[in-house]
């Protein structure tokens, strides 16, 4: 055997612990193998044998080996791209793809998970000024000495000592180590004024299927109540279960977090990440040439020659590109797939009695053998002799190389070596079964797996309703969700409601469910090409519950973003997921979606509906038999197809009358916008209504009018280019109907001196009336490329009408919360609330009316306050 010999040769000149693992009378079999090249889900070692892999680089390969990121990085680097010293030209492009991924503030870099963990703890301690870091058994941080700590034996709760030889106690004096469970916390509490960080392995990688939620939950409470830093140890979590790590998987925000293997793709790489306050003492804080010329807050030693590898940094380049674009359907199907490998083999082994099982969490699991080291080392033997590599720790992986053949022959696998094992006398509480053949005896001998057990069918998926073909503006929506990015979260809806009081989650669960039962759009996926849209009988959105006994509103927004960020797969019902955060006066409910499944007309539906449900109870007696998604999408579709070109005339023409005679912007968007709120006194909506009248129009045109009228004061300009939004549903039904329905409206407002904001409203009423029956096919005209540029001085418009009196039984305010990226340069929502008439702008530096934005509330209440006033004596004024 080459790996025995290779061993054996390399051991006078190799110091390796990976040398260590034969156990006492049994080294002939027991000897690291060594691998010479793998591809995929498969290695091969010095003799030429191929072995599936369970290791997979300790979790480093999620993508499998000789990944296409890591292939691609490789292929493409020039030996002069190793340039080590000055500052690296990819590094910040990696921090913003890791902070884009997670939703952290910063990013630091070092070359190993240890490093990671080490300047984390040194970060935490210098941020606040504590000595003290607790950590739980059970955990591996590394081989710091600092967190190579074990329970004194007889000592006090938390009491640590070194874990092993070399490390002195005086590293032990300041670290606390504890039970990883709820009788931590009152340990915890008593150290608070001492503790600079509690260091946490969210999911243990030696206990993948102990996963304390609302431990980490509490421990996050009790940490921001103390201003202790909570330290998320996600060196295997992290990109694993979820794009945002184990973090994100929970909906908890830790202050600072390491990342490692799967982001590096292959590479030595680690990263220490979090909010801004803890990344400080890296070097300083954030800071700008032209504000003080220094950083204004004392730095740590933080430093590393290979910390910030050119090689490292173009392999993470091209793993962040991958899992924006894959994620959370890689995730989701790793863990699909791991869960059903799982399942399969405990299955067999409860039938057979055999002391065998497999927890996991995500693509992470563990064989745990019980009837001692020599059941468990002839378990692990029985396996490679199989073909099936477990490294000597145990800790198992499946990456998107391995395949539904490939779990069926590890099941295979284990199901003959079991049979051995419990041949050979290990477990008493095994049944009789085949005798096996020895662990030297040739594959092709081997005696079949004993047949597989039957277990009960699990309960029948949700059937099909049906199915149609996507919308024009759905196709392009659909298009900007799976591209993800920024692109991506421009057109995800997210929308909150601050309810007062405390909220019945229970009650609240069922609502959700009953108003899933009620509308298409809840229950709607597509397909991976995004040709067809389908509906299922039963899909039910997840709710999430956080509680914030001591919750600031950074807290509580901190919650809501990290909520709202989180990716989704389009082609998994349903798109829609709650999350109710709970504190001591009110609660926040957030309703995100992904906009190719619902609108503002939509979310108004929903509210209503969702509040009826969760104050009548299971009954939904008062609620009207609502319309359904699918036949609006044909329909919608068909309209689309048939009227094109004679649209699409009428638009160009119209557009290009526009795009000929104003300055284009070079950017195609999305854009990243500054949001401001304005709430104008009692009597702008009061003259809002006036205009309406006067001018024969509704509020919404009145606004638009009086929007366009202000722009066109800012800007010295006679004419306005506004980009409507006109409802889908009332032109439809009058049923109740959720999902996307919304045509463009570009409206030109001409402006002249002579006119007024009646007259203006007047003209905008008219021009709406005249073409709002031409608006399909326009989607289609407006991704030309001749019109993909916008102009500077567009404005993308939307109304709100006031929500509904008593919702959820009690105050139910929106929760204005500013958007990370728009797709227009100026967006614009006028909106009535508790008698007031409230402006939302997201304008971007870009657009023309950048310059103006602080001046173009009170521009737009004194266009409403003077409605019959020229707008040349405006302009003069």
């Amino acid at each position: 055997m080459l790996s025995k010999r290779i061993t054996e040769e390399n051991r006078y000149a190799l110091a390796d612990q990976r040398n260590l693992i034969s156990r006492k009378n049994r080294r002939e079999v027991s000897y690291p193998i060594v691998g010479v090249r793998g591809t995929g889900a498969r290695f091969t070692d010095a003799d030429g044998r191929e072995y599936l892999d369970l290791c997979m680089g300790f979790g480093v390969n999620m993508l499998g080996h000789a990944s296409a990121p890591l292939a691609a990085a490789l292929n493409s680097f020039d030996p002069s791209d190793l340039l080590i010293g000055p500052q690296s030209s990819t590094a910040g492009d990696v921090a913003r793809g890791i902070a884009a991924l997670t939703g952290v503030d910063r990013v630091a870099f070092t070359s190993s998970g240890t490093e990671a963990v080490m300047g984390a703890v040194r970060a935490a301690r210098a941020r606040t000024g504590k000595r003290l870091v607790a950590q739980f058994t059970g955990s591996y941080h590394g081989t710091f000495d600092g967190v190579l700590v074990a329970p004194r034996a007889g000592g006090e709760p938390g009491e640590a000592t070194a874990l092993g030889r070399g490390t002195p106690p005086s590293m032990t004096q300041d670290a606390l180590i504890l039970p990883y469970d709820a009788s931590a916390l009152p340990v915890l509490e008593s150290y608070a004024d001492q503790l600079a960080a509690v260091l946490v392995e969210p999911v243990q990688s030696r206990r993948p299927g102990y996963q304390p939620a609302e431990l980490l939950h509490q421990l996050r409470a009790l940490t921001g109540a103390h201003g202790i830093a909570l330290v998320f140890d996600e060196i295997i979590t992290g990109f694993r279960c979820h794009q945002g790590g184990a973090a994100a998987y929970f909906g908890i925000r830790p202050d600072l977090v390491t990342y490692g293997k799967v982001i590096g793709g292959g590479m030595p790489l680690g990263v220490i990440a979090g909010d801004a306050e803890f990344m400080a003492p890296i070097d300083g804080g954030r800071w700008r040439e032209g504000d003080v010329g220094f950083p204004q807050r004392p730095s740590m030693v933080f430093a590393g020659t290979f910390s910030k590898h050119p090689m490292a940094m173009a392999v993470a380049q091209q793993m962040i590109g991958h899992l924006k674009k894959e994620s959370p359907r890689l995730q989701n199907a790793l863990t699909g797939l791991t869960a059903s490998l799982a399942g399969r083999i405990n299955a067999h082994a409860a039938a057979h009695g055999y002391p065998v099982e497999v927890e996991h969490f995500s693509s992470l699991f563990r064989f745990n053998v019980e009837g001692g080291p020599l059941a468990e080392d002839m378990f692990g033997l029985g396996l490679l002799n199989r073909g099936i590599y477990v490294w000597e720790g145990g800790t198992c992986f499946l990456s998107t190389a391995h395949t539904e053949a490939d779990c069926a022959r590890i099941v295979e696998a284990v199901a003959e070596t079991a049979a051995e094992v419990a041949a050979r006398g290990q477990w008493d509480t095994a049944r009789p079964s085949p005798a096996p053949h020895t662990p030297s005896a040739p594959r092709a001998a081997r005696v079949p797996a004993p047949a597989p057990v039957p277990t009960p069918a699990p309960e029948p998926p949700p059937a099909v309703v049906g199915q149609a073909p996507l919308t024009d503006g759905q196709k392009l929506l659909w298009l900007a969700t799976e591209l993800g990015g920024e692109l991506g979260e421009s057109y995800q809806v997210s929308d909150v409601l601050r309810i007062e009081g405390t909220v019945d989650v229970e009650r609240l669960r069922r609502a959700v469910g009953r108003v899933a039962e009620r509308h298409e759009a809840m229950r709607t996926a597509f397909d991976e090409d995004g040709d067809f849209q389908r509906t299922l009988t039963r899909a039910v959105p997840g709710l999430a519950v956080s509680t914030l006994s001591d919750a600031s509103p950074d807290d509580v927004e901190a919650l809501l973003h990290r909520a709202a960020q989180k990716p989704v797969d389009l082609t998994a019902p349903s798109l829609f997921r709650f999350h109710l955060v709970q504190t001591q006066d009110a609660a926040f409910l957030q309703a995100t979606a992904p906009h190719v499944v619902v609108d503002s007309w939509s979310l108004g539906v929903m509210w209503s509906e969702l509040s009826a449900c969760y104050l009548g109870g299971a009954t939904d007696d008062g609620l009207r038999e609502p319309a359904g998604f699918l036949e609006y999408a044909r329909w919608k579709r068909e309209d689309e197809d048939t009227r094109f070109d004679a649209n699409s005339a009428l638009w160009r023409e119209r557009l290009d009358a526009v795009w000929d005679t104003v300055p284009l912007l070079e950017d195609e968007g999305p854009w990243k916008p500054v949001t401001r709120t304005d709430t104008l006194p009692a009597r702008s909506l009061t003259e809002l209504g006036e205009l309406a009248r006067a001018g024969g129009v509704t509020k919404h045109t009145a606004a638009l009018a009086a929007l366009a009228a202000a722009s066109s004061l800012l800007l010295g300009t006679e004419q306005a280019l506004v980009m409507a939004h006109q409802t889908g549903q009332p032109r439809h039904t009058d049923k109740p109907l959720m999902g996307f329905c919304v045509d463009l409206l570009p409206v030109v407002a001409d402006l002249p001196g002579t006119a007024t904001v009646t007259d203006v409203a007047k003209a905008v009423q008219e021009q709406i009336l005249s073409v709002s029956k031409s608006t399909s096919g326009l989607y289609r005209v407006l991704q030309e490329r001749r019109y993909r540029r916008q102009p500077e001085s567009l404005i993308a418009f939307n109304f709100e009408g006031p929500p509904p009196p008593g919702m959820f039984g009690t105050t139910a305010t929106p929760v204005v919360r500013a958007r990370q990226a728009t797709a227009r340069p100026a967006t614009v929502t006028v909106g009535e609330h508790d008698g007031t008439l409230g402006l939302l702008l997201e304008i971007t530096e870009d657009s023309a009316l950048g310059p103006h934005t602080d001046r173009l509330a009170t521009t737009f209440q004194q266009v409403l306050a003077e409605p019959s006033v020229p707008l040349e004596e405006l302009r003069r004024r």
